[in-house]
């Protein structure tokens, strides 16, 4: 008996990205994990789920090159480039080309791609745990233009050879790029193929019988172990009758494996390759029952007929149908709904379930947990920036009873829509197919933030709330009669830099110049997500067929992955009107460095020639930006070079109203932006870093906070906005002070120019409410009674609880320059504490006078603690502090760290 049959538990998880677009997760608790279909999203989604992790996520597969399906591939490779091993892609022929082509902005190492032969019927590939069958599959007309592809593909290689003998090389260099070019072409052909996948797990282990142990005299817990979970042979403890044991011969009958399949099938085209696969042979005879299909097939495909057909005889119909409803937990699964097993270990209580995940089948579901509570309150304080009025219905999927031959097939009761964190468990053999629903686990910090769900609705909070609604009407009024002042709008949809977070996305911005007029600066990956959360997928059609432009600041990944998304949402909106409207509207005109509108054109002309766009190289005056700015009311748009990567650069925009905009991008502070964008009404500039973290900045080529705060100073902006965060800064604090008042930009919140000043004031209100916050856990969790000196036991104390402690002193450092900490509790004269800072450095310098009458060394320590600057990096000093607080004359050791907190939060509150 080898390992291999030891599989532990194992599962199908379908996870959404917000868009009801769903990628697949193969979960084993010992083997290779997977990713099939990983849409744009999927590394978000992915953040704070329960059980879900990239550690040993090292498998990805591709049912084909379209990029609903694969617009989350580069992202999550660019993550995976971190790891030391090895990330295999398996895809469709042409995958390699996608990758070739991207390398301007990615140079991802550590990766292996595997491209299908679609000359193979199926192919295989074996981890510890599933072999994974491939089914290659596309139409007669592919395969047609494949065999015409290749007889050119010969002739061309035939007269190059020819050529090579007759000309000189000068020439022969410049024919070989020719043919070159023409092999390239016929190859795009060639990108059309899917593929389908089976898994099969392998054979599980029988139980270990104690009964048959005794019976052959094994008794010792170490030969159990090596019989029973290494599956390795054993001596008995017979002394008059030795013999070796085997693990079979202790152990109950091994169990079948469970097996699931996925199906991409786009067309009745690809029907032909899909049904006659000898892969289905070993399913449809019983040998190896598929516990669940995974069909990403379209509704038109998914009621035809033959296809109905063909999946009801490769599905599994048992007698008595188990697992009725959705589950949260196994342990929620009573006896007899377990899947019971003949002694032969085969399941017989366990119909084939059939999941459906395309996305006109399944609900849209918010699956961003933090980042919709953070917006709850946004929608509490500034409702008018935060949600997005509309009488469009509400958009609904096809209920699967409306399809009527899918309605009266026999498998009818067993297809199920996807669901977001859907579970479908294939071992432990006991619950194979349950169906499990996996709750949203909440965190201890998110119970606290949850029970100040009400905090804005009374006390302090409601006046608060008051205040701000006030205002907003306030403003409104004064523009009531003045329409024109509500244009340009600035919505934000994402906010975070490099890569997503739960509680922002990466970086883009919806302009709109008009109601029907609308351009995007920058367009991280999930842009066409996010204004779909926003806007609706109603309204959503009418935004983006009235975008214009999208103007892309340079080549890094987290400022474009989201725009083939756009394109081909903006497509398919067009198709859907009548021809004569479709005639109004021009191709998106793509404003961006040659190599990305070269990797754009690549991916056009051999993955989906029906794109439709237009590209500009940025800088170039050419007719279709002139003519799209005309349209945008746009009378002068900068291109501004900036200090960040090569070939980086931000922007000036003059409206035809006066109003003038300006976007930093990536950059270090620049004087360049400062003199063009002289005289601003708003600035959006980027605030990565906050300023003890000033070095980072320079080594990254970003601005500290208050590096954007003096562009904002020297340019004499009206309005400042700071976007683009570290995720290192994952609460939505953003302390600081600098020689201008500034807004804070927060994810999906549209505002107009005279509504700036509402983000001025929410972010003093989300400060003060934070602090509050921040203290409330610390007493919620008791972290400082609980941490007193204990023997032999770990401290509850951990880091983040020591930082949060330091942001306390950080945040009362920069509301007021102290020059004494007074701690009541102390019987003594406080210390004074000056400090200095040198421009010219990136540190600051503390320097302190020891007290006569304190112990020296626990004053030292107590200084570094007290220090804004400070880095509390071991507990050792705290210790330290603690043990000696009786020299202090404080009497609990609590009251030292209560005292410097809420000191913290008063001097903050004056």
């Amino acid at each position: 008996m080898s390992r291999e049959y030891m599989l532990g538990i194992s599962f199908v998880e379908t996870i959404f990205n917000g868009s009801n677009l769903a990628t697949t997760y193969v979960f084993s608790e010992i083997g290779d994990r997977y990713l099939i279909d990983p849409s744009e999203s999927t590394l978000r989604s992915l953040l704070g789920k329960s059980g879900l992790s990239f550690n040993r996520t090292r498998k990805i597969l591709l049912t084909s090159l379209d990029w609903k399906d694969i617009g989350g591939i580069i992202g999550i490779c660019l993550s995976f480039s971190t790891f030391p091993t090895k990330t295999q892609i398996y895809g469709p022929p042409g995958i390699k080309r996608l990758f070739k082509y991207s390398r301007p902005f990615q140079n991802i190492k550590n990766l292996e791609v595997i491209e299908s032969d679609a000359a193979q019927n199926h192919f295989e590939m074996e981890d510890g745990v599933f072999k994974v069958v491939a089914i290659p599959i596309s139409t007669l007309e592919d395969k047609k233009k494949k065999q015409q592809d290749q007889i050119l593909k010969d002739n061309l290689q035939e007269t190059q050879k020819e050529k090579q003998l007759s000309i000189k090389q000068q020439q022969q260099q410049k024919q070989q790029k020719q043919i070159k070019k023409q092999e390239e072409s016929y190859e795009h052909e060639l990108m059309k193929e899917n593929i389908c996948y089976i898994f099969h797990s392998k054979n599980i282990i029988g139980r270990f019988d104690m009964d048959k142990a005794r019976d052959l005299k094994i008794t010792s817990q170490e030969k159990i172990r090596q019989l029973a979970k290494f599956g390795n042979p054993v001596m008995n403890e017979d002394i008059k009758n030795p013999k070796m044991i085997y693990p079979e011969d202790i152990l109950t009958k091994s169990a079948p494996g469970s097996s699931f399949a996925y199906i991409n099938c786009p067309s009745e085209g690809h029907f032909q390759d899909l049904f006659n696969s000898p892969a289905w042979d070993v399913v449809k005879s019983g040998e190896k029952p598929l516990t669940a299909i995974y069909h990403k097939t379209p509704p038109h495909v998914m009621e035809n007929p033959e296809y109905l057909k063909f999946i009801e005889s490769i599905s599994h119909i048992s007698t008595k149908n188990n697992y009725t409803k959705f589950y949260p937990r196994l342990q929620d699964i009573s006896e007899d709904e377990k899947s019971s097993t003949e002694q032969d270990g085969s399941v017989i209580n366990c119909s084939t379930k059939h999941i459906l995940l395309h996305k006109n089948f399944t609900e849209i579901e918010d699956v961003l947990k933090l980042c919709d509570l953070f917006r709850s309150r946004l929608k509490i304080l500034i409702p008018s920036l935060s949600i997005h009025k509309t009488n469009s219905p509400k958009w609904k999927p096809i209920p699967i009873d409306s399809l009527e031959n899918v309605k009266n097939s026999i498998i009818s009761k067993t297809m199920i829509p996807a669901k977001n964190s859907f579970r479908v468990i294939m071992t432990p053999i006991q619950y194979r197919g349950a169906p499990i629903i996996v709750e949203e686990t909440i965190t201890h910090t998110d119970e606290i933030q949850l029970q100040h769900d009400d905090y804005f609705l009374k006390g302090e909070g409601k006046r608060q709330t008051k205040t701000m609604l006030d205002l907003d009407k306030h403003l409104d009024n004064l523009v009531k009669d003045k329409p024109s002042c509500k244009y340009p709008k600035t919505l934000f949809l994402g906010t975070a830099s490099s890569v997503p977070s739960e509680h922002r996305n990466v970086t883009g911005i919806l302009i709109s110049s008009s109601e029907d007029n609308h351009f995007l600066l920058d367009c991280g990956e999930s842009t066409l997500t996010q204004m779909e959360r926003y806007f609706g997928r109603i309204d959503l059609k009418k935004i983006l067929i009235d975008t214009k432009m999208v103007w892309i600041s340079h080549l890094h990944a987290d400022h474009h992955l989201g725009l083939l998304s756009i394109i081909k949402a903006r497509d398919e909106a067009l198709a859907e009107l009548s021809e004569e409207e479709r005639s109004k509207h021009k191709p998106l005109v793509v404003v961006a460095h040659t190599q990305f509108n070269q990797w754009l054109t690549l991916y056009s002309n051999y993955f989906d020639t029906t794109l439709g766009f237009i590209t500009e190289d940025i800088g170039m005056a050419y007719g279709n930006m002139a003519q799209v700015c005309k349209t945008l009311g746009i009378t002068s748009f900068t291109n501004v070079p900036v200090y960040h990567a090569p070939n980086s650069f931000g922007c000036v925009i003059d409206f035809s109203d006066g109003f003038r905009l300006t976007f930093s991008g990536d950059t270090r502070p620049c004087p360049l932006l400062e003199k063009a964008g002289a005289d601003s009404d708003l600035l959006i500039h980027e605030s990565t870093f906050t300023g003890d973290e000033s070095r980072q900045a320079i080594q990254k080529r970003h601005s500290t906070l208050e590096e954007a705060l003096n562009v904002s100073y020297n340019m004499r902006a009206r309005k400042t906005i700071v976007t683009h965060f570290s995720q290192r800064y994952q609460n939505t604090i953003r302390c600081g002070f600098g020689k201008v008042p500034y807004g804070v930009a927060y994810d999906l919140i549209r505002f107009s120019p005279y509504q700036a000043d509402l983000l001025y004031n929410v972010k003093d209100i989300l400060d003060g409410y934070y602090q509050e916050l921040s203290i409330t856990r610390l007493r919620e969790k008791e972290i400082i009674v609980n941490y007193l000196p204990k023997a032999k036991k770990r401290s509850p104390f951990s880091q983040d609880n020591i930082q949060s402690v330091i942001n306390e002193f950080k945040i009362a450092k920069a509301a007021k320059d102290i020059k004494a900490l007074e701690i009541s509790d102390f019987q003594n004269v406080p210390p004074k504490i000056s400090t200095t800072t040198t421009t010219t450095t990136t540190t600051t310098t503390t320097t302190t006078t020891p007290p006569q009458t304190t112990d020296t060394k626990l004053f030292k320590e107590s200084q570094t603690f007290q220090s804004s600057q400070s880095s509390f990096t071991t507990t050792s000093s705290l210790n330290n502090i603690l043990r000696n607080s009786k020299k202090l004359n404080i009497t609990s050791k609590t009251n030292l760290f209560q005292n410097l907190i809420l000191k913290s939060v008063s001097m903050l509150k004056k």
